[in-house]
Parts: C-alpha cells; structure tokens; sequence
C-alpha cells in the first residue's frame, strides 16, 4: 500500500511558510516561526530578539 502526505504533515504548525520552490534536485521552503518569542532551554527565560538570520 502506498502512503499518502499533505505537505502540512512535513511541516510543523509553528512555521509559516511563505514560499516553495522545487528544481530538478532541490526544493527551497522558505519559512518563518509564528511565535513572537521563544523560551530559552538552558535559563527558562522567553525572548523576542532575533539572535540570527540562516540560510540552509
């Protein structure tokens, strides 16, 4: 039996995603978090700043 997926399955509820594209052998999402601010794992302490910007 073959198994089916909507592309929402591959993509966690937290991320917009504002874009895809797909190319011979790649495929681009670009996607941001919906979150205002996130919790810190190691103090426990939320923060809105964006430490960075990444490109993978």
């Amino acid at each position: 039996m073959r198994a089916y997926c909507q592309p929402s399955d591959l993509m966690p509820v937290e991320l917009n995603v504002e874009a895809v594209h797909h190319r011979p052998a790649v495929i681009v999402v670009t996607a941001h978090g919906q979150a205002r601010g996130c919790r810190c794992p190691e103090y426990g302490v939320t923060s809105r700043r964006v430490q960075s910007n990444l490109l993978r």
